[in-house]
């Protein structure tokens, strides 16, 4: 059994039990989907099972009727039956969760199937000329004299010493700092930044933990060794903060926006094409001041997001962020809720590196819902053709059309 296939049993069983997540139940119905002929939902599940081989009963009910009002937003007209699920046996259906997308007054799910002799042909909707692969895990780390090493490349074991500090790279692709006892190891400082379709890991002297996105950039030194922590980033960086209550924890931004905590968790989108600085606090408490405003500090609680404007640090509190869709590059998914049609461009020019110009206007579009980052281009831009927008993929160009 694949483990696309295994992935498949665990979400139905997950579904009828009731304790699917909404991230989980989107992976689902993006491969039990409407056929594009308009098949019933039942119709369409019952002769993918038939397909099977008999026996091996999955050990859960599934209430179609439920599903279907799910998927589509409205009831079916006729009550459906409870089925029980066949179990997948080797060498059947290969399956790949490719999108969903749940669009404002209905729903678009996008899945792939691959038949090893019967490929299935989707309807071209989108005008591409080649494809682009999603990012990976990848950075540059720039060391205190100047000298730049590409991390992609780099083997696991030791990278370089700086200060007295070992620089490893684990199996896993984390970056660590192993610090030494050289005395001008808290003047010595560096770098680690990611190009566009790059995401990295990395665990400063401290202890402290840090994921950066594509586009951004993190400057600290080798060994912390004075009164506070202090470290600088740009784009959208995600903090796990070792807790030294004697030694606190300071983040600095170009825009101004000053971040102190003791150990927390939170997260920063500093973007320098974006208007505003977003600090989403995860756990723990932080206090943020902007420099040259005069609006006091403010301390933020878990759940919580401020948001300061860059041109005249005006600072704005959300009581209740979206957790789900700060974090979800963090793991692994675009999560497109309450996003417009420029804002999911420009996740998609850094992650996938490409160039995105409009034809005529921008459209005017607002999306809910998540898919997965490690889907190719071609495959997400067809499933926002969904909604009424058109693309063209030109070597590393895009252009968006109404």
């Amino acid at each position: 059994m694949t483990q696309d296939q295994n992935r498949i049993i665990q979400l139905l069983e997950l579904y009828a039990g009731n304790k699917a997540t909404a991230t989980e139940t989107a992976e689902l119905f993006a491969y039990i989907r409407e056929t594009e002929t308009g098949q019933p939902l039942q119709e369409r599940i019952e002769a993918l099972l038939a397909e099977e081989q008999p026996g091996n009963q999955l050990p859960v009910a599934v209430n179609w009727n439920k599903m279907f009002a799910q998927i589509t937003g409205q009831p079916m007209e006729q009550e459906a039956a409870i089925v029980p699920m066949s179990w997948y046996k080797k060498h059947q259906r290969k399956l790949a969760v490719a999108a969903v997308l749940l669009l404002s007054g209905g729903a678009l799910w996008l899945s792939m199937r691959d038949h090893s002799n019967d490929p299935v042909k989707e309807k071209e909707i989108v005008a591409i000329t080649n494809d682009l692969p999603p990012g990976r895990s990848g950075a540059i780390l720039q060391l205190a004299d100047g000298s730049s090493i590409v991390l992609d490349s780099a083997g696991n074991g030791l990278v370089a010493t700086q200060g007295g500090a070992e620089i490893r790279k684990l199996p896993n692709g984390e970056l660590v700092y192993k610090a030494g006892k050289s005395g001008n190891a808290e003047s010595m400082l560096n770098t680690m930044s990611t190009p566009k379709g790059r995401q990295f890991q990395l665990s400063l002297p401290d202890g402290t933990k840090v994921w950066l996105n594509a586009g951004s950039s993190i400057t600290y030194p080798v060994a912390f060794t004075g009164k506070t922590r202090t470290v600088s980033v740009k784009g959208e960086v995600y903090f796990d903060v070792a807790t030294k209550a004697a030694q606190p924890f300071r983040v600095q931004t170009t825009a101004g926006l000053n971040i102190e905590v003791l150990g927390t968790a939170f997260n920063i989108n500093a973007y320098e094409d974006m208007g505003s600085v977003n600090t989403t606090l995860i756990e723990g408490a932080v206090k943020l001041s902007a420099t040259g405003s005069s609006q006091p500090a403010t301390i933020l609680k878990p759940g919580q997001e401020l948001s300061m404007n860059k041109e005249d640090k005006k600072m704005q509190l959300n009581e209740q962020a979206d957790i789900g869709k700060t974090i979800a590059w963090k793991n692994g998914y675009f999560n497109f809720e309450g996003s417009n049609v420029e804002e999911v461009m420009k996740e998609l020019e850094r992650w996938y590196d490409v160039e995105v110009v409009y034809e005529g206007a921008i459209p005017k579009k607002e999306f809910v819902g998540e898919m997965n980052r490690q889907l190719s281009l071609a495959t997400v831009l067809k499933a926002l053709s969904g909604t009424g927008i058109n693309f063209k993929l030109e070597g590393k160009k895009l252009t968006v059309m109404q």
